[in-house]
């Protein structure tokens, strides 16, 4: 059975999202990041990705910067808000590249035929536990997000990045 490797599943997604591009819903989502005002050196804490005000969500994809000398990434997992806390598939797959400070991240549903997931709440996407390495602040940027509904259509979000200091 063939598997394809974590990069070629996120650049599929990202690609699904640019091809896909036409015929968007109007909707007002808000996905952003959520972490800790301080963080000590060697000490751990958990940043949160979340989503607000969505409707019919299927997949998202996204890239998290942040300053590999300030902080280190040890752990990356999925939120229960897309999955529906175990009781939906999907796939979810994410590259970290410690020297840039870049994380590359998708999530999709597995199958279309069961509707999107919806919130009017705070929904944790993914949870990534990171320790501190130096005092400094490190800002947390998600840049090339990407949300599609289940007809594959771009939902339109606005996008909140955090620091950590």
């Amino acid at each position: 059975m063939y598997r394809a490797p974590k990069e070629h599943i996120v650049f599929f997604l990202l690609l699904l999202i640019f091809l896909f591009s036409t015929d968007q819903k109007a909707q007002n989502a808000v996905i952003f990041v959520d972490s800790p005002a301080y963080l000590a050196v060697n000490s751990t804490a958990t940043i949160n990705i979340k989503i607000n005000n969505v409707t019919d969500i299927f997949s998202v994809s996204f890239d998290l910067n942040y300053k590999p000398y300030l902080i280190k990434i040890t752990t990356i997992s999925e939120g229960s808000f897309l999955n529906q806390n175990d009781s939906v598939n999907t796939a979810f797959v994410f590259t970290i590249d410690s020297v840039l400070g870049k994380v590359l991240l998708g999530i999709t549903r597995l199958d279309a035929t069961i509707p999107g997931a919806s919130t009017n709440s705070e929904e944790v996407l993914v949870s990534i536990e990171v320790v501190g390495l130096h005092e400094g602040l490190c800002p947390l940027e998600l840049t090339n997000v990407g949300l599609l509904n289940t007809d594959l259509n771009i939902i339109p979000a606005q996008v909140l990045d955090d620091s950590i200091y």
